[in-house]
């Protein structure tokens, strides 16, 4: 069984390799989710009201990561608002 620690190595060789840095690599994720919304003919107003309060989380995900090291309240926090995310994208779609 793996843990969220195993997954570190991979998102680390990510922002090193690819981006260069965690705030290049939250914008590259935001960038391609409003990519993906607008190929779905998502209006662009609505991908927008989509994005903000995405790069909202990923500006505390980084706060709540210099301040404390709590991972797995980072990670029940990313799994909701992945699944909250989920259900308005496939209702918006469908």
């Amino acid at each position: 069984m793996t843990n969220f620690e195993d997954l570190s190595i991979i998102i680390d060789n990510i922002v090193q390799y690819l981006t260069g840095s965690f705030e290049a690599t939250g914008l590259l994720i935001c960038f391609i989710f409003l990519v993906i919304m607008l190929a779905r003919n998502i209006e662009i107003r609505y991908a927008i009201t989509f994005l903000m309060p995405l790069m909202g989380f990923f500006v505390v995900i980084g706060w709540f990561g210099q301040v404390t090291n709590n991972q797995w309240i980072i990670n029940i926090l990313l799994i909701i608002v992945s699944l909250i995310y989920g259900t308005a994208v496939v209702t918006l779609t469908s």
